[in-house]
């Protein structure tokens, strides 16, 4: 195996421990374990981190809120640009991505969970760990015109807050 390949797998191996590590459930729910190194990639990907991050540049400014229900509130249309992305939680433990694609385009896992490990490279566009009830966090990520999924993809056993409705497709034009 080349010394190249096996940077970008260690690489990969990193990305999804940090990723695994900001997850937590909600209803008792525990972290997920991390999934093993894939071979595409996707992990290796650098996404926008949600932080606080100053968006005041923005045209654009959607708010979505992660609820203790399994649901994601906000807009499912925005529009193509600069977006000052904030997410809130306002119950449970979660977290929020923005994958290229819309909602059946996602490759998922038997808990219908997104199957990270299968997404293409740099279809993980935005991602942010606000985690427990009361925090929010902001970031700036350029969207262009089409299709988009919104998700908290927290897993674990055999549940996942995607699988029981904490996702959504939205329309950027």
């Amino acid at each position: 195996m080349s010394k190249h390949r096996l940077g970008r797998q260690a690489a990969a191996s990193v990305a999804l421990l940090l990723l695994a590590a900001g997850c937590g459930g909600d209803d008792g729910e525990k972290a997920s374990t991390p999934a093993p190194a894939p071979t595409t990639a996707a992990a290796a990907a650098q996404p926008v981190q949600c932080a606080t991050t100053d968006i005041s540049s923005a045209a654009n400014k959607p708010e979505y809120t992660l609820t203790a229900a399994l649901t994601i509130e906000g807009p499912t249309s925005l529009k193509a640009g600069a977006n000052g992305i904030t997410v809130k939680v306002s119950g449970g433990q979660h977290e929020f991505k923005i994958l290229k694609g819309n909602v059946v385009s996602q490759p998922r896992k038997a808990n219908q969970a997104i199957d990270e490990a299968k997404l293409t490279a740099g279809a993980l566009l935005f991602k942010a760990n606000p985690s427990a009830a009361g925090q929010s966090c902001t970031g700036l990520v350029t969207l262009p015109a089409g299709a988009y999924t919104f998700v908290c993809n927290v897993e674990a056993g055999g549940n996942s807050h995607a699988g029981r409705g904490q996702i959504i497709d939205v329309t950027v034009a």
